[in-house]
Order: structure tokens, then C-alpha cells, then sequence
């Protein structure tokens, strides 16, 4: 008999847990069978997204997946039906790792180059440029990070992730 099944999917994380981080929210999954693509949402990592009516002649043969979530690696891939799946998530490490920005003068409206801050105690130095660039391992990452320097007045003492080119620690 060729009953329709239901397939479960559940999301596991890939990576050591950081719970400083949010955790995974509304991973959108796409599944195909021939030429129908099925979407559900997996609202946390506690959840199950379900597809419903799938033909049981799929069962074991595999099918082209698609996820996507925010602050995570996006997965394209192939499974094979089950009556259950699980996928591994790897979060992607640039979100609340990759800590760029500019030290700007607010006075004079320039870059300052060169000059030394500390963030989260970490030592960096600006670039020529007065750009700050640092990789923060998964484990350490969080969602702000603190900053100070011992010879600049900086007027924030924070930096909020993500953070990019466009971002800026202003300097009295």
C-alpha cells in the first residue's frame, strides 16, 4: 500500500553552545520531492517542523533540502527520507565574531589611525586607515562587546554586533 507518511525534521546546533548568543529562531526549511517543494518553519532548536502527505515511494530516496536561518550557515543538501530527520546547524561565526569598525574624530571629522583600544581586553591596534579588525572565537563571542582605550576619549564604550565598514567609534 502506498499511504502518505509524515516526515519530522528537527534542527540540532553544529557547535559548541554559546548561550551569550541568541539562540536559533524560524529556520525556514525547503524541502523537494520531483517538482514540489515543501516549506515549513522551525521556530527553536526545541521544535519539529512536519510535512505532511508525503508519498511513501519516497521514503529512503534522497531529496534536495534548503535551509535558512538568521545568524546561521544556510544548508543546501541532500537526505534521505525518513520518518525523522535531523540537520546539524553551524552558526555562522562572522555574525558576532568579526568585530570591524572605525575610530572617527568627531571634531575634525577624520579617521584616527594607529592608536591602540581594548576590546573585551583584547589589545588592537587601528589601521592607517583608523579601522579596527578582530575574530572573536565562537566560544567568547557575544551580542556587544566592551571597549575603552587608555589614551583616546572614547565616547562610546561599547560595540554592538553585528558590526561593519559603516560602524564607528566616535573619539572626543
Amino acid at each position: 500500500m502506498n499511504k502518505p507518511v509524515h516526515v519530522g525534521l528537527s534542527l540540532i546546533e553544529n557547535n559548541q553552545r554559546n548561550t551569550s548568543l541568541p539562540a536559533l529562531k524560524d529556520a525556514v526549511v525547503h524541502f523537494q520531492i520531483d517538482k514540489e517543494i515543501k516549506t515549513d518553519t522551525v521556530h527553536s532548536l526545541a521544535d519539529t517542523a512536519y510535512f505532511q502527505n508525503i508519498p511513501k515511494k519516497y521514503m529512503g530516496k534522497e531529496v534536495h533540502l534548503k535551509i535558512t536561518c538568521k545568524d546561521y550557515l544556510d544548508v543546501d543538501t541532500t537526505i534521505t527520507l525518513s520518518d525523522h530527520v535531523s540537520v546539524r546547524m553551524n552558526r555562522d561565526r562572522r555574525v558576532y565574531g568579526h568585530i570591524h569598525f572605525r575610530l572617527w574624530n568627531v571634531y575634525s571629522e577624520i579617521p584616527v589611525p594607529n592608536r591602540y583600544v581594548y576590546v573585551d581586553g583584547i589589545k588592537v591596534r587601528s589601521d592607517s586607515l583608523g579601522f579596527i579588525d578582530l575574530t572573536i572565537d565562537l566560544e567568547r563571542q557575544k551580542q556587544k562587546y566592551n571597549i575603552h582605550s587608555d589614551d583616546l576619549d572614547l565616547m562610546d564604550s561599547l560595540v554592538y554586533m553585528p558590526c561593519g565598514k559603516n560602524d564607528a567609534i566616535c573619539v572626543k
